[in-house]
């Protein structure tokens, strides 16, 4: 059912996905100066394509929040999520990746510090690891009592 508490996971988990693009990811200090850097602008210290980063968030939270109307097709959902789990780590290790390049370009006099949307995916996986919970959860219960979704 749409009303379950996995819906609220997987909105949450669209929201949080939304924001790593909004928000800065890293804030660069040189000098007594301090810039931030988003994730759109982060692929630009490193080998990782500029648009790949914000793309990927993207796709994770139209997933998230897609499966969130497939109620009626509960091993669906939790294949969607198994997805959804192996893109935020691959999101992570991209935003670690290019977190390790930034550091090593900026050189000494330069320092890196991560912003709070870094711990966005983890939350993120967290939420989506307790949605495929709640939906085996349902499972069980709708075909221990007979009831079907139709």
């Amino acid at each position: 059912m749409i009303q379950r508490i996995q819906t609220l996971y997987l909105f949450f988990v669209t929201v949080l996905m939304v924001g790593i693009v909004v928000f800065p990811v890293m804030e660069v200090i040189n000098n007594e100066q301090s810039h931030t850097i988003n994730l759109l602008a982060l692929g630009a210290y490193s080998y990782v394509p500029g648009i790949t980063l914000p793309a990927l968030a993207i796709l994770i939270a139209a997933l998230a929040f897609t499966n969130i109307f497939l109620y009626t097709k509960r091993s669906l959902q939790i294949q969607i999520c198994c997805w959804i789990l192996a893109l935020i780590l691959l999101l992570y290790g991209f935003i670690f990746y290019s977190y390790v390049m930034l550091g090593e370009a900026m050189g000494d006099n330069m320092i890196v510090f991560p912003e709070i949307a870094v711990a966005f995916p983890l939350v993120g996986l967290f939420l989506v690891g307790m949605s495929i919970l709640r939906i085996r959860k349902d499972e069980r219960l709708v075909s221990f009592s007979g009831l079907r979704s139709r």
